[in-house]
């Protein structure tokens, strides 16, 4: 999280470190639907070390000043600074403008108290959001734990071959099954095989192949990585389908016919 860190110091802003933060996390092994969703939210409501920050500033100026302090009242206002933190922007300086009411309210400060709280806290806010968004890294990685520890299930199913849906898969995080080509394979995701498949039988696909070159109709047999059309469409994975290598596709494993 290093580089996290020293981005928060150069910014001090939770939600500008953003960007590398969730980078640094999901290289710290988190997955990236799980760093997506905790990465964010924690920039907005995760704020310990503005809050340490604004309680040991507070309790020096307490002290400077000669006001009276106990347990009891800084109880009190740790437990509505901790509400306050989680309204306060991830901005420069957004913990203590929002902990200004509090400070009043709370600890009596005047004015001046609340002009001096300002000032020194400014001085110290690049290291509070540098405590954050470390912060937040360490609370992702417990997340992706437990939700890995839950085991849960995502699963895909489509009707396009799978090829087409990978990049998808990986991005939301899908960990288990991808059931594509209407059905017709079932992939394993974490072992990286099919683990069931019904393919098209040669004489379905004659059938196909000759109705559709009869009636000049679009038909595209799918096999593993490849789809034979007889008119091409925009897709890399497209492969002229010609009467010359028809016999040779059905020999293949024909996983899906479209026309």
């Amino acid at each position: 999280m290093l580089p996290a860190y020293m981005t928060a110091l150069g910014t001090s802003s939770s939600a500008a470190t953003i960007p590398v933060t969730l980078q640094q996390t999901i290289k710290n092994g988190v997955s990236s639907s799980t760093a997506g969703m905790v990465v964010p939210l924690c920039a907005t409501i995760h704020m310990p070390g503005s809050v340490m920050k604004v309680v040991s500033c507070s309790m020096a100026i307490m002290i400077l000043t000669g006001g009276t302090y106990d347990i009891s009242l800084y109880t009190a206002f740790i437990f509505m600074l901790a509400f306050t933190a989680i309204a306060a922007p991830g901005v420069p300086g957004g913990m203590i403008m929002a902990s200004l009411g509090v400070l009043q309210s709370v600890l009596g400060f005047d004015q001046t108290a609340c002009g001096l709280m300002i000032a020194v806290y400014v001085a110290l806010d690049s290291f509070g959001t540098a405590c954050n968004v470390t912060g937040d890294g360490a609370i992702a990685l417990v997340v992706d734990k437990y939700a890995r520890k839950k085991e849960n299930i995502v699963v895909i199913c489509t009707a396009r071959p799978r090829y087409h849906i990978q990049k998808i898969s990986n991005e939301i995080g899908a960990n288990s099954f991808i059931i594509s080509s209407n059905g017709s394979e079932i992939y394993d995701v974490k072992k990286q095989k099919i683990i069931w498949a019904k393919y098209i039988d040669k004489k379905s696909c004659k059938l196909l192949y000759d109705y559709a070159i009869l009636h000049n109709i679009r038909i595209v047999f799918v096999l593993e990585n490849t789809e034979y059309v007889t008119q091409f469409t925009r897709n890399d994975n497209q492969t002229l389908l010609t009467e010359d290598n028809f016999d040779e596709i059905i020999n293949n494993k024909v996983k899906q016919v479209m026309v």
